[in-house]
């Protein structure tokens, strides 16, 4: 096992033995411990199952090359809806070591102090979060509901106009129903007054 040796934020080396993670947050993590690799010997590297559990996984995995001398890292990103601990000196990685036909790859050693510089300069290409719908749609409302002023009231006159396009054309067309029908009522009037005074007249 590789165990947390050091935690780096994009605002660098986290000062503390523990670093909560928020779902959708990004953090880099560098192993306590330093791995030398021989020619015939490559490593694996996977996150610990207590981890992925958690939903909690990985950006950064995979080979420890040949002839590689230095710490490891990755960096974690939490899936999960609930916060994250992590601890200096849990285990984080799992290194399975596999035996070949030796090779002459170029020896690569880094200090520590190196590599954390390092991963400190590709922090600064990652954001802070992950997509998260469940998470980010309350942010993105808030977004929505925060827009200036103007575009608010834009909106809504929009919405008037819409109604009024509606609405105005309905009101015509009742009212112009209504005199259609008064027009014929009073022809029948009419006809019947005729026809009662023509029956008088007899």
């Amino acid at each position: 096992d590789a165990t947390v040796g050091s935690i780096i934020t994009k605002k660098g080396v986290h000062d503390s033995a523990t670093y909560t993670l928020p779902p959708r947050g990004i953090v880099w993590v560098v192993s306590r411990e330093t791995f030398t690799i021989p020619g015939d010997v490559t490593g694996l590297a996977t996150l610990k199952t207590t981890w992925t559990h958690k939903g909690v996984l990985t950006l950064t995995l995979g080979i420890v090359d040949s002839g590689w001398s230095g710490p490891v890292s990755t960096a974690v990103v939490n899936f999960g809806r609930s916060e994250f601990l992590i601890t200096e000196g849990e285990p984080f990685f799992r290194i399975l070591f596999h035996g070949h036909e030796a090779v002459s790859p170029p020896v690569r050693t880094q200090s520590l102090e190196d590599y954390r510089r390092t991963v400190i300069a590709q922090t600064r290409d990652y954001s802070d979060t992950f997509l998260t719908i469940d998470t980010l749609a309350p942010e993105i409302a808030r977004s929505i509901f925060g827009m200036p002023r103007w575009s608010a009231q834009l909106g809504m006159a929009a919405l008037v106009l819409a109604i009024i396009a509606i609405v105005v054309p309905l009101a015509f067309a009742v009212v112009e129903g209504g005199d259609a029908r008064i027009r014929d009522l009073e022809s029948r009037v009419l006809v019947l007054e005729t026809e009662r005074d023509a029956q008088d007249g007899k």
